[in-house]
């Protein structure tokens, strides 16, 4: 993927390129939703921190897979989601401490 160079707002936002979007695979007119975080990347001779802009996939809580539907649990009252494998487990670490 080629870089695209975009300014920022005085606002502080950017506009996503419909080329940057078609390159990830999304049309613009649809309601995607992205995952923007910083993290820094690290060449021989420099480290740098980037911005990370990819199409957004819900992720369990603790093992950080991707949740497939039908296979999720969400603990509302503590605001996450966890795959049934780490639900399993959490459940026998607790059987285990009872």
């Amino acid at each position: 993927m080629s870089g695209i160079t975009v300014t920022i707002s005085p606002q502080g936002t950017i506009t996503v390129p419909r080329q940057a979007l078609r390159q990830l695979g999304i049309d613009h007119r649809e309601q995607a939703l992205l995952e923007i975080y910083a993290d820094v990347e690290q060449t021989e001779e420099t480290t740098e921190p980037v911005i990370v802009l990819r199409r957004y996939h819900p992720r369990c809580a603790s093992c950080k897979e991707k949740l497939i539907d039908g296979k999720t649990v969400e603990l509302q009252e503590h605001g996450f989601r966890i795959c049934a494998d780490c639900l399993d487990e959490l459940n026998q670490r607790k059987e285990t401490n009872d």
